[in-house]
């Protein structure tokens, strides 16, 4: 499953279809959390899961363009898939601004993230205020299934959780179904 949703995210990136292939990415760390941490909460699991595997120093080099972490993510998440908000709780991750960029479907030569914050010294200690971000999606979606496809090829025997039948609906399963074929129209 986890190869199929993969190759289904950059199907709708190379289509300029970004909120979708948006949603499909974010799916994978809750796959990949239960896989590793099958016994913890769903929004602990996907968040350490994030943190562990995509937030990572050895996800291909990928880390040093990150300032997302999976409290972030997880919030875009369940906005995004709960509510239909391609969005953050800003004010739970204590964020002014927050938005999602795109630019094309050139994954080679898109820009990642940026963050900004002025810095003042309360009690002194250096505190940011006036947090503002930006994430590219296709970097987001690209750095989601690069850390999924390496965790899933690494670990494949922790998905035996993933119990399923996916099947082409074809002119034989229609005759073996007794599915009239008036209601269902093949190619």
């Amino acid at each position: 499953m986890i190869k199929e949703l993969v190759k289904e995210v950059y199907q709708c990136l190379d289509n300029d279809s970004y909120m979708a292939a948006l949603i499909v990415a974010l799916t994978l760390p809750d796959i990949c959390g239960k896989a590793e941490y099958a016994e913890e909460k769903p929004r602990k699991r996907y968040v350490d899961w994030y943190d562990d595997y995509v937030n990572n120093d050895d996800n291909n080099g990928l880390n040093h363009l990150s300032h997302s972490n999976g409290e972030l993510v997880y919030s875009l998440r369940c906005s995004l898939l709960h509510q239909g908000n391609p969005n953050i709780d800003v004010n739970k991750l204590n964020y002014e601004y927050f938005e999602l960029i795109w630019q094309g479907n050139k994954r080679a030569s898109y820009t990642s993230e940026s963050y900004s914050a002025e810095i003042v010294v309360i009690d002194g200690k250096e505190e940011p205020i006036h947090r503002r971000y930006s994430v590219n999606i296709l970097n987001l979606c690209d750095k989601i299934c690069t850390a999924a496809l390496s965790y899933y090829n690494k670990y494949q025997q922790k998905f035996d959780f993933l119990d399923y039948h996916l099947s082409s609906m074809d002119e034989r399963t229609r005759i073996n179904f007794k599915i009239d074929p008036k209601i269902v129209k093949l190619p």
